[in-house]
């Protein structure tokens, strides 16, 4: 009974298995027509992708033939500029044009060496090696005559030449020597206008207006010097030598100012009879007697120039040290940790100018 439950179920569906499969055959068409567009499809990708191989292909090609027209066209460029170089430092030094000389020289150390080597190599080899030659000793004797013009122009105080040579010496490579040189000519002219300064203030009437206050003007004096320089020259130093070069100047001036410092302050010492009032100050600050206590008027005078010391002393530090920090930031120097942190040259002077005003003032 089960089975042939089971066959009629299976005779009742015959119908319906008819229709599928009718249904399949009318599809049969459609899907031929699918298979051809996709083996067509599969063909046009195939072409494409080989297509694209190829156009990769020839596009790295032209670009390493790009680059070894590059590199020949360097080659050619460098060859000609390194004749161009020394015929014209020879007929700049010919007619004394020393700038353009220095600048044929710069334009010749720029050159890529990588390059110049392998030009070496080729068929021009001799004569790019007679041309390195020449511009080797044209270099020397040019940063031989540098140095000499610019003592030259140093030992007759002509600023203006003194300037033309200071610019020449960065085209050279010469940074260093160059601000030292005229760091040093800087220094001849701060020392020389300082004991002018200090001259005449060992040298004026007791009864002057500003008497008290000499030292504490002539050290102004010194400070207000040192900053004009720096405000001059620092364009100069920013065009010609880079940014980031400001505190190797002023570490050179500020030598020279603790020097004139010294005197001034050793002057002060002396004039002012400061020891032996400083002296007199801790004797009474020790024994703490009444009787022989020093009237704070009689110190009045020598408070306010030690006073008047100190703070311009600390207004010209923080000049400098905005200055060069300022100088730092523009340029890519390597500024060592005591420096990035903002201590600047603690002068000697200026510790026993600060240090001594408080014994003073607790009086």
């Amino acid at each position: 009974m089960e089975i042939e439950v089971e066959l009629e179920a299976l005779l009742g569906q015959q119908g319906a298995v008819e229709n599928k499969m009718l249904s399949l055959q009318r599809m049969g068409p459609n899907l031929q027509l699918i298979e051809g567009d996709a083996q067509q499809l599969s063909g046009m990708i195939t072409f494409t992708c080989n297509l694209a191989e190829n156009v990769s292909s020839k596009v790295r090609q032209l670009d390493l033939a790009k680059s070894r027209l590059y590199q020949a066209i360097q080659r050619a460029d460098d060859i000609l500029d390194l004749k161009f170089c020394m015929d014209g430092v020879q007929s700049a030094l010919k007619n004394e044009e020393y700038e353009q000389a220095a600048a044929h020289i710069h334009r010749y150390l720029c050159l890529d060496k990588s390059v110049i080597e392998l030009s070496r190599q080729g068929k021009e080899g001799s004569m790019i090696d007679a041309n390195l030659q020449h511009l080797q000793e044209a270099e020397k004797q040019l940063k031989v005559l540098v140095g000499e013009k610019f003592d030259a122009a140093t030992k007759a105080g002509d600023l203006p030449q003194v300037e033309r040579f200071f610019k020449i010496f960065p085209l050279l490579g010469l940074h260093e020597e160059g601000i030292s040189k005229f760091s040093a000519y800087l220094c001849q002219q701060i020392a020389k206008k300082a004991e002018e300064n200090l001259n005449l203030a060992l040298g004026s009437e007791s009864s002057e207006r500003r008497a008290t206050l000499l030292f504490a003007d002539t050290l102004t004096l010194l400070f207000e010097g040192i900053a004009r320089i720096v405000e001059t020259h620092q364009p100069i130093l920013e065009t010609y030598y880079g940014p980031g070069r400001l505190y190797m100047l002023i570490k050179h001036l500020q030598s020279e100012c603790d020097r004139q410092m010294e005197k001034v302050v050793d002057k002060f010492i002396q004039q002012r009879d400061y020891q032996r009032k400083f002296q007199r100050v801790q004797s009474c600050i020790m024994r703490s007697s009444s009787s022989e206590k020093i009237e704070p008027r009689d110190l009045d005078p020598i408070l306010a120039e030690v006073t008047l010391m100190s703070a311009r002393t600390e207004l010209y530090l923080r000049f400098i040290k905005r200055r060069i920090t300022s100088d730092f930031e523009v340029g890519d120097s390597m500024a060592s940790e005591e420096i990035k942190q903002g201590n600047f040259f603690l002068t000697f002077e200026m510790y026993i100018l600060v240090t001594h005003l408080p014994v003073f003032v607790g009086i």
